[in-house]
């Protein structure tokens, strides 16, 4: 059964949805200063807080429709105009932009031990993009 959140975590909600900074969401949600990095690893990590940040989440998607998958057809698609028009600098932006939601530069992956924060729609969007990468040979590796 989950715990009631406190007026603090609701505030850290709040605030998280701002810019997703744990610290500096800690802060504003009025945690001190001096600990608030601390404080907020302790928040984005406690499973009643990931589960309301996830559900707010899925309401903004389901009333806007910006998607994880959308997001990604946008700079596949604002990466194909600036290539049609010779503009490779925005070109190149968008497909930095585009690899990095698919965690193409990401140094060291982070394993959450609760997948089930993530939507039905974004575990399919997850594997898809996962079986083209091991279509393409670019798989994740191990270390």
């Amino acid at each position: 059964m989950a715990r009631e959140l406190t007026n603090r975590q609701k505030r850290f909600i709040q605030e998280y949805r701002i810019d997703s900074n744990a610290t500096q969401a800690a802060i504003r949600a009025g945690y001190e200063k001096k600990s608030a990095r601390v404080s907020g690893h302790n928040c984005i990590t406690n499973y009643n807080i990931k589960q309301a940040i996830a559900k707010e989440r899925q309401v903004f998607a389901e009333k806007t429709g910006i998607t994880v998958a959308y997001i990604q057809s946008e700079h596949q698609r604002l990466a194909a105009l600036a290539e049609a028009k010779g503009d490779v600098g925005v070109a190149t932006r968008n497909k930095e932009l585009l690899g990095k939601t698919i965690g193409a530069y990401m140094e060291k992956q982070v394993i959450i031990d609760d997948i089930e924060v993530m939507t039905d729609a974004e575990e399919a969007e997850a594997r898809r993009i996962a079986g083209l990468l091991m279509d393409k040979g670019l798989g994740l590796r191990a270390g």
